[in-house]
């Protein structure tokens, strides 16, 4: 008698069938909800960002970066960039104002620098010996054209006041 040892059965191996719910993981909406949410805030931010205006002073004694534009003591705007005119001979100051300004700002605004300062006619600028130099404007009421570049003034004018 012949015995034959019986060979094992073919296996039937298929591949599972993957179906869509099973290839993409709901893990990934946490990243893609997280994208989400910080385009919408970057996107919000640069729409709320200001214009950029340069004002040139002969003198930038006081400015730094952080130095703020203060229109009737309330700030409109913050210095971003303090740098050099060709030539050496005029500090140029690029401030970022508040988009609600901007439309004021036409031919006849001026800007000059506050700082503390001791005359025969008396003191002016004490407030800034603890808070630092600030760069102060003065515009119209009325909305005309507005312009990016001003020349800055060396001395207040004699009716400072806003």
């Amino acid at each position: 008698m012949t015995t034959t040892t019986p060979s094992p059965a073919e296996l039937d191996i298929r591949e599972p069938e993957q179906t869509p719910r099973r290839r993409i993981s709901w893990i990934w909406l946490v990243p893609l909800v997280a994208l989400g949410v910080i385009l919408s805030v970057a996107w919000t931010t640069y729409q709320d960002r200001g214009v950029l205006i340069e004002i040139a002073f002969e003198n930038g004694s006081g400015i730094t970066k952080e130095t703020p534009l203060k229109y009737r003591d309330i700030n409109v705007g913050i210095v971003e960039k303090v740098s050099f005119a060709d030539g050496l001979d005029v500090v140029l100051v690029e401030v970022r104002v508040d988009k609600k300004i901007v439309p004021y700002l036409d031919d006849d605004a001026i800007f000059w620098v506050v700082r503390p300062n001791v005359t025969l006619r008396g003191v002016t600028g004490l407030d800034t010996v603890l808070s630092g130099a600030y760069i102060a404007g003065k515009w119209d009421t009325t909305a005309d054209v507005s312009q990016t570049e001003f020349i800055g003034l060396e001395n207040p004018p004699l009716l400072a006041t806003n």
